[in-house]
């Protein structure tokens, strides 16, 4: 019985397809036995994500977005970025967010993001040695988009 901890929301997926086809077995059948245990699994999975949700969780299900590293690095990105923002804001009693930093795994993602973010249609984005993603991109991708 090859079976393994369910991660990702792909193996929830599968999982959950799995046990649809197995749900007509024997309990007392090898299959039966495969059912219990994927069934277990996925009401795992299930409260791991509840409780991730609800913020009761004490770890992270996938770190991808949302690990505390992820953030404390963000953190001090908008710290360094912003310090003479930050100094100011908080000289006039401005306690709150002044900048923000995101982290992204990729430069394409990171222009992707800006340009889906800040650009509306009939924009004009004006760049300087755009690499050949980037260049796509804006001529091709974007002009779906008005």
């Amino acid at each position: 019985m090859d079976i393994r901890p369910i991660k990702t929301k792909e193996d929830y997926e599968l999982a959950l397809a799995e046990i649809t086809q197995l749900f007509e077995v024997d309990p007392d059948m090898p299959k039966g036995d495969r059912l219990g245990v994927l069934v277990t699994l996925l009401e795992a999975y299930e409260d791991q994500v509840a409780a991730y949700a609800s913020g009761e969780a004490d770890r992270n299900i996938y770190s991808r977005g949302g690990h505390p590293n992820r953030a404390a690095l963000a953190a001090k990105l908008a710290a360094l970025e912003g310090f003479q923002l930050i100094r100011a804001a908080r000289a006039a009693g401005d306690e709150g967010p002044v900048v923000g930093a995101e982290i992204f795994s990729s430069g394409m993602a990171a222009v992707s993001a800006a340009l889906l973010g800040l650009a509306q249609a009939g924009d004009h984005v004006i760049t300087q040695s755009p690499t050949r993603m980037t260049l796509k991109l804006l001529s091709i991708t974007l002009l779906t988009h008005g």
